[in-house]
């Protein structure tokens, strides 16, 4: 099994990219950037843990219901 520490989800967003979108953010990043917007995702701790297949199948379930044109990892 394949597992992703996850920070957030969003359904259905239109902030994150062109049209309604499946948006992902990721818990960890050790780059540190400056003026990084989200800086409490930084930190490489677990925060949601999920098994792929199961984010996978969210996705294809909300790509039916709610028309969602494309996702974006962050």
């Amino acid at each position: 099994m394949a597992y992703l520490n996850l920070a957030s989800i969003r359904l259905c967003t239109e902030s994150e990219g062109p049209g309604r979108r499946f948006a992902i953010w990721v818990q960890g990043c050790e780059r540190k950037c400056l003026g990084c917007c989200n800086p409490d995702m930084q930190e490489v701790r677990k925060r949601i843990i999920v098994d792929t297949k199961d984010l996978i199948k969210l996705i294809q379930k909300t790509i039916s219901t709610d028309q969602i044109e494309g996702l974006s990892f962050i």
